[in-house]
């Protein structure tokens, strides 16, 4: 495929969903200001289709085996991948070759925020990172939080908390801020982090210290990734 003055439009693999499709375009904006056109092919995963906890469907990487697929396969030019989603092992076949700008790494609470949790709230995640650190933190402070594993994008899970099947959900700082959903409302000074109050589409927020959650490694980046090209037919590698 070629543009209208001749240069190549770089095909852009990823997954459909909003934010999926919010960080191709910051990735597209990012080669259009280098001149580079490109498009957008969206690509269903297994971690889009198959609704169990990831933990029973392979956990890392059922978001990203489809776009790697499609990269083998041609299909796509360049892949964008939240770099979180990414199996740390090496692919023989691929390669990432840029990671832009990180975005903020911590997690949000949405829906309540830490002081107004009641004892025996309802928090949304379906990661077990933040699973085990929300008890942690509950525990340290003598109260009791009821984790319920959610799946979805990140307006499903907003709508989770809006239906009152879940107090709150913890969200990454990065997709919010990426969607354009996440606002400021106050700063305040805490003994180790800047902890802020926000509102997230008319939902009481609260970034969460890096103190209280760690995230996960690679949060925030996106991964771009290629595939080697082959060796000629009839040609050694």
């Amino acid at each position: 495929m070629s543009s209208a003055t001749g240069t190549r439009v770089l095909r852009i693999g990823a997954r459909t969903s909003p934010l999926a499709r919010a960080q191709v375009e910051l990735v597209a904006g990012l080669l259009a200001a280098r001149g580079v056109p490109s498009s957008f092919v969206g690509v269903t995963t297994r971690g889009d289709v198959d609704q169990r906890a990831l933990t029973e469907i392979g956990g890392t990487g059922v978001f990203a085996g489809a776009v790697r697929d499609a990269l083998r396969h041609g299909e796509i030019d360049v892949a964008v991948h939240s770099l979180k989603d990414l199996p740390t092992a090496p692919d023989p076949d691929l390669e990432v070759v840029a990671v832009p700008e990180r975005e903020d790494t911590r997690d949000v609470l949405v829906g309540r925020r830490l002081a107004d949790l009641d004892d025996g709230a309802r928090v949304g995640t379906g990661a077990p990172r933040r699973a085990v650190q929300l008890e942690d933190w509950a525990a340290r402070e003598g109260r009791r939080v009821v984790v319920v594993a959610v799946r979805g994008n990140v307006d499903t899970r907003l709508g989770l908390v809006r239906s009152g099947q879940v107090d709150a959900v913890v969200l990454a700082a990065a997709g919010l801020r990426r969607l354009g959903y996440l606002e400021f409302d106050e700063v305040a000074e805490n003994s180790d982090t800047v902890v802020t109050n926000a509102v997230v589409k008319d939902l009481p927020a609260e970034i969460l210290p890096l103190s209280l959650m760690l995230p996960a490694p690679g949060q925030g980046a996106l991964a771009l990734e290629v595939a080697h090209a082959l060796p000629a037919p009839g040609r050694a590698a």
